[in-house]
């Protein structure tokens, strides 16, 4: 009778990933005359910069321990690390140590991806697999198989099989826990080959092609596992390839199914992402007022007691919400109240967990990128208009995160964001200018810095902005009211300036192709003129008041004059037009 002895190992494989990341940086920021990282007898992989995820949160964040893995007794290649000392010889030994530590976890991948890939699936995945582990293809460890670490530490094996293809016939879960180990691991083998940009791509199409090669038994990974990861780009590029996978006819079973469950909101919400077609008008309202709850965690919004920070559990829901109901904001808008979904964000972005502010951060942004009018209408209101000064201090910092991270939706809204800001400014209101002066500021500063159609001058505490509509309208801060107003070109403005002393203002328009310099102060006539037209405009629009979102102030607050000179010009290929340089104005040549 003969015995049979096996030895388990059990690891983690996200923590195998995190150490060979940690690892092969480390080894590449020593230094080396490659300037690269030596794999097998002659082959050097390029070391490649890190890149952040292209994914608006990272699932890694609300791991607790990621970033910081406590050695573990289990695992036999975990090594204490030491600590650093002067002597020469000893950093060359922890130097080489290291770099044999790494050849140790490069061995261990190269064993796990061995064993749980298929050859013959992806072309161009395995040869990234097989050149960067010296692999040689349709390599299989006999002696090796492939199991999982469930609830409460019990192993689920798998028996021999005698065609491993056979590994994804046994079930859903099975096939999303494998592919997930194979995307993980994937992943940390992409980077080294220098090619991370390519990640999701190559492992969805090894995922999409399995099922062609495997078969009619191949058991599609199940989507709710999957969903759990939402926040990993390699889960959820696995999700959509499985989903693609599906007929559709098993995809509608799928959503009946699953729309009686809590806990296929996830689950509907990327499907309403990816596919919004499949959901009917029921199920997409069913799923965005779920998400706008899951959004409301209390575990988030309750003040912290005892100093006790969420579950992370609240913490990975929080952050899918924010994704799914930002990506899909087209599918869930006309299901929920959009302007308190993003006051719930603007109120996130503050938040003491740095993966839930930055998350809520980038949820706004994507918004915005589809519906620029309602972010920037919701965020120049609450300035103006929340009643609490927190609220509008974090409104200010949202909109100073606009101007320096996406100008470019700004753009059209300038004039909006400045009123409102102004109106921050407004001294009749007991204790509101001194609590936002520093952060008001510093908006207009990043206003001035960014827009060539805003200009500020300090001796005269007045900002000037030119609209989309040709019309300047010049601010004192003071008393944070429009003083003038200037009218008269025939297109947009395209850039404008103070002169040295603030007397005049010199706008420009490339629409029109003019120059105009005006008085920064309203004259006599001016006045005059300003105030029979608002008398003619009160007469005849009593009702009709200047209605902007952004603010409650009107065109009774101000006055508007004729240019005193206009220039014509026309601006030649490769030239900029320069307002007021050394109280100049002309054009240069570049």
């Amino acid at each position: 009778m003969s015995t049979l002895f096996s030895h388990v190992f059990t690891f983690n494989i996200r923590r195998v990933v995190h150490d060979l990341y940690a690892r092969y940086e480390r080894t590449r920021g020593q230094g080396g005359t490659t300037g690269g990282l030596l794999l097998g007898n002659d082959l050097v992989v390029p070391s490649p910069t890190p890149q952040q995820s292209t994914s608006s949160t990272s699932y890694d964040a609300v791991v607790p321990d990621i970033t910081t893995f406590r050695p573990d007794k289990d695992d036999p290649l975990d090594i204490m690390s030491q600590p650093e000392d002067d002597d020469t010889n000893h950093k060359k030994r922890l130097k080489d140590k290291r770099n044999t530590d790494l050849q140790k976890r490069l061995e261990l991948v190269s064993a796990i991806i061995a064993t749980s890939i298929s050859w013959n699936v992806s072309e161009a995945f395995e040869n990234i697999c097989s050149r960067t582990l010296t692999l040689q293809k349709h390599c299989c460890y006999e002696n090796i198989n492939f199991g999982l670490k469930g609830v409460n530490g019990y192993l689920s094996l798998l028996a021999p099989l005698e065609d491993e293809k056979d590994a994804w016939k046994i079930s859903p879960d099975m096939t999303a826990s494998r592919l997930l180990s194979v995307a993980h691991l994937a992943k940390a083998i992409i980077f080294i080959a220098g090619q991370e940009a390519k990640s999701s791509d190559l492992i969805a199409g090894y995922a999409m092609a399995l099922p062609a090669v495997v078969g009619k038994q191949y058991c599609f990974p199940s989507l709710s596992l999957l969903s759990k990861y939402w926040q990993d780009p390699s889960a959820r590029s696995l999700f959509s390839s499985a989903l693609n996978g599906l007929p559709q006819k098993e995809t509608m079973s799928l959503i009946v199914y699953w729309e009686h469950y809590c806990k296929a909101t996830i689950v509907l919400g990327i499907m309403g992402c990816d596919q919004p077609q499949m959901l009917d008008n029921h199920v997409r309202r069913y799923t965005a007022l779920s998400l706008a709850l899951l959004l409301s965690d209390s575990d988030l919004d309750e003040p912290k007691s005892h100093q006790s920070d969420p579950s992370h559990a609240s913490v990975a829901r929080t952050l899918a919400s924010m994704e799914l109901l930002s990506q899909g904001f087209n599918t869930w808008e006309s299901y929920i109240n959009a302007a308190e979904v993003l006051r719930t964000m603007f109120a996130y972005t503050t938040d003491t967990q740095p993966a839930v502010s930055r998350g809520a951060k980038n949820a706004i942004f994507q918004i915005a990128s589809m519906n620029t009018p309602l972010v920037i209408g919701t965020l120049t209101y609450d300035t103006s208009n929340a009643k609490k000064l927190e609220d509008r201090i974090q409104c200010l910092r949202i909109i100073g995160s606009f101007i320096r991270k996406k100008p470019v939706i700004l753009y059209s809204h300038v004039h909006r964001v400045v009123e409102s800001v102004v109106k921050t400014l407004d001294p009749n209101i007991p204790h509101l200018r001194e609590k936002v002066l520093p952060t008001a500021t510093a908006v207009l500063h990043d206003l001035v810095k960014t827009y060539p159609f805003v200009d500020f001058s300090s001796s005269a505490q007045k900002l000037v902005v030119g609209t989309l509509e040709g019309a300047s309208v010049i601010y004192d801060l003071r008393t944070a009211t429009r003083s003038v107003v200037l009218e008269g070109h025939q297109g947009s403005i395209s850039a404008l300036g103070f002169s040295p002393d603030a007397k005049f203002v010199a706008t420009s328009s490339l629409q029109d192709q003019t120059v105009r310099v005006w008085y920064s102060n309203l004259s006599l006539f001016g006045v005059l003129t300003s105030s029979l037209s608002q008398g003619l405009s009160n007469t005849n629009n009593r009702n009709n008041r200047y209605d902007d979102s952004s603010s409650t102030m009107d065109h009774r607050e101000s006055g508007s004059q004729k240019a005193y000179k206009v220039f014509s010009f026309a601006l030649p290929r490769g030239g900029k037009l320069v307002l007021f340089y050394n109280g100049v104005i002309y054009l240069q040549r570049e």
